[in-house]
């Protein structure tokens, strides 16, 4: 079972949303890019979420959670009707 981002319990997978795969900036000097694939999928998980644990990699790098959320939004646009 995983927590991460949610904290959620109990999480049935329904299936899979889709992946997007990224490319960019590093923020080591010794690499020039960051390869990262990420995976959604609709999820049923119980109402009761228990209290959100950031980790010490993601208090640290709080300057790039908007990377984050440009990549979620675009996820969620994607179910849109055009």
């Amino acid at each position: 079972m995983s927590l991460e981002e949610t904290d959620a319990r109990e999480i049935q997978v329904l299936q899979h949303y889709g992946d997007i795969e990224e490319y960019r900036p590093y923020w080591k000097p010794q690499y020039d890019l960051m390869h990262m694939t990420s995976h959604f999928y609709l999820c049923e998980v119980t109402p009761q979420l228990e209290p959100v644990k950031m980790e010490s990699h993601e208090i640290a790098q709080k300057s790039s959670m908007g990377q984050s959320i440009q990549r979620e939004t675009f996820m969620l646009k994607k179910s849109r009707p055009i």
